[in-house]
């Protein structure tokens, strides 16, 4: 799960401030530089819990003022008139549409894929050495070597 936190309007007020017209009502201004526990509290009342494949794509480059009043990751949606939610600073659609009898809506077939990236740890997820059957060696992560019928446990004598 992740989070998304839902404006009807994020205005500039500067090159390191917005306003925000939150969901619920409230209107705050958050900064990038300084923390307010004011714009936290009204930001963190206006965030909901959503699978993180459905705001993957709003996850990449949450923007300054968002994460420096939330822990977690969040992802900065946009509700426009018709319903539909896009990201800040964005103009392509999510997939996700908001109802207020109904919450978030997702729509599988509109949310756009993230690209895919290892979840590979470096410093904790284990690396072996293993041999290929065609004699190849190589050192790979555990989750590289579930090809088992291609792996030998020692060269061949």
């Amino acid at each position: 799960m992740a989070q998304l936190r839902l404006a009807t309007e994020i205005s500039p007020l500067g090159a390191h401030s917005v306003r925000l017209d939150l969901l619920n009502g409230n209107t705050v201004t958050a900064s990038d530089c300084d923390r307010s526990f004011e714009a936290a509290k009204a930001i963190h009342r206006n965030i909901v819990r959503v699978p993180r494949w459905a705001i993957a794509a709003g996850l990449t480059k949450p923007p300054g003022w968002l994460a420096n009043h939330t822990a977690q990751p969040t992802a900065a949606g946009l509700l426009q008139p018709e319903g539909g939610i896009r990201w800040c600073g964005d103009e392509q659609q999510t997939g996700l549409s908001y109802h207020a009898d109904q919450g978030i809506i997702i729509n599988r077939e509109r949310v756009p894929r993230a690209p895919m990236k290892s979840s590979m740890n470096l410093s904790t997820d284990a690396w072996i050495p293993i041999v290929w059957t065609e004699d190849k060696s190589e050192i790979v992560s555990l989750r590289e070597a579930r090809a088992g019928h291609q792996i030998q446990d020692r060269p061949p004598s």
